[in-house]
């Protein structure tokens, strides 16, 4: 009678280990990305290395001690839920970033500094100054980039901003162009959320491929200037298109602002 006892506890104390169980899958994004996502992907990587450690003690757990066993299932249900939870914040940035255009050029120290001037409710000469500053650390980070889906055109090549235009050169020999922002840095700072971003994620925002395009220097200077006529001198197709693309990289900036705060 006694052993037959022991054996029902025992049985029962096995399948309760039993329950053990290893980290969930989650996709993840490209190695190069890890750059923005540094700080998910090593709690993500902590949180795993936590569990595999504890299942390799299930080994050694008393299964005649009910104790014994519901201490090694509480830790093991405690360690399954925070993977479940840096799992989701991994997978956020993750998403954010691929839907950003990719992670971007690495962040300057500097950046954080001018993040932290910005504020959380900038007023028009902070967010002058934030512009400013931000345009200095960019420089020419996109010259081998393609931007919408296009490499940076050459001297000679169609300029679709002017009817019949081509792309000029700088005294240099240099094609005449640059990476301009779709949605102006200044509009970006202002869309909801953005200024409770880490300075990681602001800088991922701010730098998203997705938010640039290649533009004549032709073209900047008519849509900049207070002239009808400079503006009126696009092309109509183009300048109809400008607005389409303004739209929606409008939206694909805010859905990515926030996955990324909720992966903070």
């Amino acid at each position: 009678m006694f052993n037959r006892v022991m054996g029902r506890v025992g049985a029962a104390a096995l399948v309760t280990v039993a329950v053990a169980a290893g980290p969930v899958a989650v996709a993840h994004a490209d190695a190069h990305e890890a750059n923005t996502c540094a700080s998910q992907v090593a709690a993500y990587d902590g949180v795993v290395s936590d569990l595999k450690a504890h299942v390799a003690t299930r080994d050694s757990v008393n299964r005649y001690s009910q104790t014994a066993v519901d201490n090694y299932n509480n830790r093991l249900h405690e360690l399954k839920a925070q993977l479940e939870t840096v799992s989701t914040k991994r997978a956020s940035c993750e998403v954010a970033v691929k839907g950003l255009g990719g992670a971007p050029a690495d962040m300057p120290t500097e950046f954080t500094s001018l993040s932290s001037a910005l504020g959380t409710s900038p007023g028009k000469d902070a967010i002058n100054t934030f512009v400013t500053g931000f345009g200095k650390l960019v420089g020419d980070s996109f010259k081998d980039e393609r931007l919408q889906a296009k490499k940076m055109p050459a001297v000679g090549d169609k300029d679709l901003a002017v009817p019949g235009g081509q792309i000029t050169a700088y005294s240099d020999g240099s094609p005449a162009i640059s990476a301009r922002a779709v949605v102006p840095i200044a509009d970006v700072v202002q869309l909801s959320q953005f200024t409770a971003l880490t300075p990681v994620n602001q800088w991922a925002v701010l730098m998203a491929r997705k938010n640039y395009q290649w533009m004549s220097n032709q073209a900047v200077l008519s849509q900049s200037s207070a002239s009808a006529k400079a503006v009126n001198g696009l092309d109509s197709d183009w300048t109809s298109m400008q607005q389409t693309l303004a739209t929606e990289t409008k939206q694909t900036l805010s859905a990515s602002i926030d996955l990324l705060i909720k992966s903070q």
